[in-house]
Parts: structure tokens; sequence; C-alpha cells
């Protein structure tokens, strides 16, 4: 005697099918952009703490992870990009490692140039 649990095609629990039955979705995407954004805020404040402490290495771990997470998330122009930089080159001068500091922050300024200098659309008189 077949039930109907028997006959139905299963699935592995990570997979579902849509209504059409012919292509097959994961249940678990990759994280919302809100997610990955409120993991690089707690990366930037936990950098901060340890700046405060004097924990240079942690906090400039910590600013490099946000600094991924915010390129991967945002793209390399945007202009939290510029911020994570300045924080990170605030951390390496405050460490004693000022040519690294100040490439960064370079860097830094190079980017939030070029964000000013950008046109922007809209209705032009």
């Amino acid at each position: 005697m077949d039930t109907p649990l028997a006959t139905e095609q299963q699935q592995p629990p990570d997979k579902v099918k849509t209504r059409d039955s012919t292509s097959v979705h994961s249940i678990n995407p990759a994280p919302p952009i809100l997610d990955l954004l409120a993991r690089h805020n707690k990366y930037v404040e936990l950098a901060e703490h340890n700046r405060r402490r004097k924990k240079y290495r942690q906090a400039q771990r910590c600013l490099q992870k946000a600094f991924y997470i915010a390129t991967n998330a945002l793209g390399e122009e945007h202009s939290q990009i510029a911020n994570d930089l300045e924080s990170l080159g605030i951390v390496l001068f405050e460490a004693g490692r000022y040519a690294t500091a100040d490439s960064i922050m370079a860097c830094s300024r190079r980017l939030k140039r070029q964000q000013t200098s950008q046109p922007v659309l809209g209705n032009q008189a």
C-alpha cells in the first residue's frame, strides 16, 4: 500500500521545488545586505573599543574584516569604504605604523575626492 509520502519524490532539507516543479531553489540564500551591514557595524564598534584600549592589532583585524564585508556588500566605490580606510589609517597611525597609515589614508582621501567630484544626476535647469 503506497502512502502519499512514499510516492512523492523526497527533496533534501536544504532544497525546495517551486510551483512549476522545474527549478529548485536553495532555502539558505546568501545573507541579505542588511545582515552583512549589521555584521560590518559590529566589527567597527569592536575595533573602536579595542582602539580605545590601545589594542591596535585587534582593532586592525576588526577593521580589516569590516572593510572586506563592506567591499563585498557595497562595492569598492561606496563612501563606507573610504570611511573604513580612514578608520584603519587612524589605528595604524596610533600604533606607530606611520608609512602604512599614510598610504591607507591617501587611498581614503582619493576615494572621498572621487565621490565628491561625481556629478549628481537629476533635473538640470
